[in-house]
């Protein structure tokens, strides 16, 4: 069977927006994996200093019904200070970004997918997946964005690759 790791930086909105009272992208795009019969059997989620208690609430909140992934199953990894200090430089992003990707393959076996969030954390930490699947890093994968429900046109799903 395959199975899917998800790897996201953690943002502001997550695991809940205060902006537009809905859950924020890591939890909608995982509710959406699974609403269409993905397998999921890790999340990575990189995270700021300042991100920290966001990670943790994230994690609780995918323990937690209806999606009850496994405590075991969520990691919650730490990117380095000087990303921390400079959430901007893509250069750093693309760096902790890779170590993500480091960390997700000795749970990937050949058939297995990446799924890589691009709408949280900071623009260049969300620019930063696309630039690794687009070297190579990662060729069995997808980048999915989760739109704005506040900004969203008739017709248009709220998830998307």
């Amino acid at each position: 069977m395959v199975s899917s790791i998800v790897l996201s930086f953690v943002g502001s909105q997550d695991p809940y927006s205060e902006n537009t009272n809905e859950e924020g992208s890591i939890v909608t795009l995982i509710r959406h994996l699974l609403d269409q019969n993905y397998s999921i059997c890790r999340v990575i989620l990189l995270h700021t200093e300042d991100m920290l208690e966001k990670a943790r609430d994230t994690k609780h909140w995918l323990q937690d019904k209806p999606f009850e992934l496994s405590e075991e199953s969520i990691e919650l990894v730490p990117v380095g200070a000087e990303l921390s200090k400079d959430p901007v430089s893509l250069l750093l992003a693309v760096q902790e970004a890779r170590k993500g990707l480091e960390k997700a393959i000795p749970f990937l076996s050949k058939q297995d997918r990446l799924e890589f969030n691009a709408s949280s954390g900071t623009p260049v930490m969300k620019t930063s997946w696309s630039l690794l699947q687009a070297a190579g890093y990662a060729p069995h994968s997808s980048v999915w964005q989760v739109r704005n429900p506040r900004e969203m046109k008739e017709g248009q799903p709220r998830v998307f690759q």
